[in-house]
């Protein structure tokens, strides 16, 4: 297989890549490296939805890679998802794109722009198209993915009752849009740093999150 890594940050992977290269200098924006049986090819996008896009598009032979996997950290709505766990993100969506009025936010699919079935969107979701028994011990999630981080205590309120999400990062749904309209096998996997609340970046706690992460994926490269 050859396979897609992405990740928006080269902290979100750095254990793994010191562990698999000896360095912490990578100057690329993609790096490739040999398992045993797969080519594997690592993608730092930067942070965001234009960033993550432009970089996927831009990668050669993109259709060619037979899974892509997101990778990242990400915050949580929940209060069932303890700081640190890693979740299956089963959909997602875009969660600021749209208009708003006195009565508040409409996506896309409210105000009737877009179909909520139009291909690559089920019921106005981005959905994974590809499963493995590498993700079967994961707590399955609903994403929302924002250009703005949720922060305040109104924007809070509004993207739960409106989107019912579990998680929220900002490339997730960027990621899938890409590899879906491509028909290239995806999946996104997450590492929870923070609750999603008033922003107060002291009971963040993204060493953990990205040290589970990174063991994960180290399995998962075991594994594969």
């Amino acid at each position: 297989m050859k396979i897609l890594i992405v990740s928006a940050t080269v902290t979100e992977i750095s254990p793994l890549l010191e562990k698999i290269f000896k360095t912490s200098d990578f100057p690329n924006q993609t790096i490739e490296t040999q398992s045993a049986n797969h080519k594997i090819t690592f993608l730092i996008t930067g942070i965001g939805i234009a960033s993550s896009i432009y970089r996927l598009v831009k990668m050669p032979s993109l259709q060619q890679y037979d899974l892509v996997i997101n990778v990242g950290i990400c915050g949580t709505f929940s209060d069932d998802l303890e700081i640190g766990t890693i979740v299956n993100v089963v959909s997602d969506e875009f969660a600021d794109c749209g208009t708003e009025d006195n009565s508040g936010f409409h996506t896309l699919f409210d105000i009737e722009f877009l179909k909520p079935d139009e291909f690559p969107f089920k019921s106005g979701r981005l959905e994974p198209n590809y499963d493995t028994a590498f993700l079967s011990s994961l707590k399955k999630v609903n994403a929302i993915t924002v250009n703005r981080v949720s922060g305040t205590e109104n924007t809070i309120l509004e993207r739960r009752k409106k989107f019912s999400p579990q998680i929220e990062t900002m490339e997730g749904a960027a990621v899938f849009y890409v590899c879906l309209s491509e028909k290239i096998p995806v999946v996104q996997i997450r590492a929870i740093s923070n609750r999603v609340e008033i922003r107060d970046k002291n009971t963040w706690n993204i060493p953990l999150a990205v040290k589970n992460l990174n063991q994960f994926l180290e399995q998962i490269i075991l594994e594969l």
